[in-house]
């Protein structure tokens, strides 16, 4: 997503896009909570990786909620082809000889205690 919105064709749509989730790595949010006062801290990352059956899965998993933020700021002439370029796109990095999809995915879990 972050390549496609600052494609020539689409980077105009984003110019005050604000990234919709904050996803920082494990080493950031260790920094962020250091300091913070608290009695425990526990920061695990753990591998999550998605797998789906087909490509019609992961497409339903794209459409909704990956795309959701994305859509909303490209007018409605131009969302069917921004659209269907996301999902080839990440379907060719996902599909499997197999017919399955594989989509890397890591999971960040925090447990703080005040």
């Amino acid at each position: 997503m972050r390549k496609k919105i600052k494609d020539d064709r689409y980077k105009e749509y984003f110019a005050d896009f604000e990234w919709p989730w904050f996803m920082p790595s494990k080493a950031e949010y260790e920094t962020l909570t250091e300091n913070m006062g608290f009695s425990e801290a526990a920061i695990t990352e753990k591998n999550a990786d998605r797998y789906f059956a087909n490509a019609d899965e992961m497409i339903r998993w794209i459409d909704q909620p990956s795309l959701v933020p994305f859509m909303q700021c490209v007018p409605d002439e131009t969302k069917k082809e921004f659209r269907d370029e996301v999902v080839e796109e990440m379907l060719s990095k996902a599909l499997q000889p197999d017919g399955t999809c594989f989509e890397t995915f890591r999971r960040i879990n925090v447990r703080l205690v005040k």
